[in-house]
């Protein structure tokens, strides 16, 4: 046993540990030597394994040498501080009860010092990870957004389907050359319907302040609210007329669009760069009974 004039040299760890006359610890300035050098020791180990595996991944980069360096100088100053603290904790309360001190303990701190912070940059890792999949999955106004889809494919229906009893009557008419005089008279269908989807779509929009995709605008009629399908109540050509363009005109109200078709344009949203991409999880399959 050390008396208090004789100071054990680091790491003079006896075995087997914490026996009756082993090495001890009595001064308050050898429990924070000694705290300190284990603790200094394990950060230093652990955050230069990760420092070395760092540079191996990003060996290419020009300054990657300092990234083991960042790692030890990290591990040091924290190390230090951490060491520090307990240390002085530790000598306190052995002094304050004139106890003596195994040499085992304060390696015992310095490494359960070094796991806490590993379990803790893990811990701090994986919550920023599940984090930002949160945010990539998740949808503001989910629900209004399926409800105006809804809407838009119903109108997409209505606007496409056509009556039985009116089918047949306009394939009478063409068989006997009596068609309309009204070139752009499209068949029968239910479109007055489909406008009616078409028009709560957009009011659902309007009042929750929510933008349509312009590849949806793009079908839809301005004036009249049709839901432009090419054959059934829009008609499409290609003009050149000061510059070339697509016409769409909808066969309801015979009001025209015109969209430009030169090569290489593209609006806003379809642009690569313009595109967030969204990692939504698989779901998980359930197991038949």
């Amino acid at each position: 046993m050390s008396s208090l004039n004789s100071t054990p040299t680091w790491p003079s760890l006896d075995w087997p540990p914490f026996r009756d006359r082993g090495i001890s610890l009595e001064a308050k300035e050898d429990i924070w030597r000694f705290t300190v050098f284990w603790t200094l020791l394990f950060f230093a180990s652990i955050y230069g394994t990760a420092g070395i595996w760092a540079w191996i991944v990003f060996h290419r980069w020009r300054w990657s040498f300092l990234i083991p360096v960042g790692f030890i100088a990290v591990s040091l100053l924290t190390g230090l501080v951490g060491g520090t603290i307990v240390g002085y904790v530790l000598g306190a309360l052995y002094n304050s009860g004139s106890f003596i001190l195994s040499t085992w303990v304060p390696c015992l701190w310095g490494l359960t010092q070094a796991l806490v912070a590993v379990m803790g940059s893990r811990r701090s890792a994986m919550t920023k990870k599940n984090k930002g999949k949160n945010l990539q999955c998740r949808v503001d106004h989910r629900e209004l957004f399926q409800r105006m889809n809804f809407l838009y494919q119903a109108a997409a229906l209505m606007t496409t389907t056509i009556l039985p009893e009116q089918n047949n009557q306009i394939n009478s008419k063409n068989k006997s050359g009596s068609e309309s005089n009204n070139q752009f008279a499209s068949p029968q269908n239910i479109a007055p319907l489909g406008r009616f989807y078409i028009n709560t779509m957009k009011n659902i929009g309007k009042k929750q302040v929510l933008r349509m995709d312009p590849s949806i605008k793009r079908t839809l009629c301005n004036r009249c609210e049709t839901l432009l399908v090419p054959g059934f109540t829009s008609r499409i050509r290609v003009k050149s007329r000061k510059q070339k363009h697509l016409e769409v005109m909808c066969t309801e109200c015979l009001s025209t669009k015109s969209f430009p078709v030169r090569e290489g344009y593209q609006i806003f949203s379809e642009k690569s760069e313009n595109i967030a991409s969204v990692d939504i999880p698989e779901p998980h399959e359930e197991s038949e009974i």
